[in-house]
């Protein structure tokens, strides 16, 4: 199974799906955090109520439909749309 991360957008990496697969639809999506500062900026921003923008990288390009992180479900857990 391949690893992909995923980066908050203008801060850096935040954590691998867990899956292995990026999310292909809405709903929620399980993933394994990095200990890292963006990771950290992420959770402020969904503390604030605002939202993450997210985006992937496959074989070295940004995803193509960025999606973003609407709220935390529990840990590792979050809403996408």
């Amino acid at each position: 199974m391949t690893q992909v991360d995923f980066n908050l957008e203008g801060a850096g990496p935040v954590g691998i799906f867990e899956s292995g697969e990026p999310p292909r639809s809405n709903g929620r999506c399980r993933y394994m955090p990095y200990r890292s500062g963006s990771h950290y900026v992420m959770h402020c921003l969904l503390d604030e109520g605002k939202s993450a923008r997210c985006y992937y990288d496959r074989e070295g390009s940004a995803s193509p439909f960025p999606f973003v992180l609407l709220s935390r479900m529990e840990n590792s857990t979050f809403m996408i749309s």
